[in-house]
């Protein structure tokens, strides 16, 4: 996993399983596309960006994360999922556009 208090990414960032503790500013890809879990935990996940984030598997949410988008994302996969996985409130996911295939 990846605990920071803040991390600013202009390149690419791959997460593909484990915790992410922290917030990012993502301006390059946001690829959190494999089929392990990625927890997002006190997290708050902000992309600004010309390319589709992409995503697939299963995208947890605990204590309060976001992730904000300014483009499109592109998930794929069977097991793509959003998952909510605390009794925590104020969790979401907002993207300027959603498309999902298997």
């Amino acid at each position: 996993g990846l605990s920071c208090g803040m991390i600013n990414v202009a390149g690419q960032l791959d997460f593909a399983a484990g915790t992410l503790v922290g917030n990012a500013t993502i301006t390059g890809l946001a690829n959190f596309g494999s089929q392990a879990a990625k927890v997002f935990q006190n997290c708050a996940v902000t992309v600004k960006s010309q390319q589709t984030m992409l995503a697939s598997g299963s995208l947890q949410f605990k204590n309060s994360s976001t992730i904000t988008t300014n483009t499109a994302v592109k998930a794929t996969g069977n097991d793509f999922q959003c998952i909510v996985s605390d009794t925590s409130t104020g969790n979401s996911f907002t993207a300027a556009g959603f498309e999902w295939s298997n």
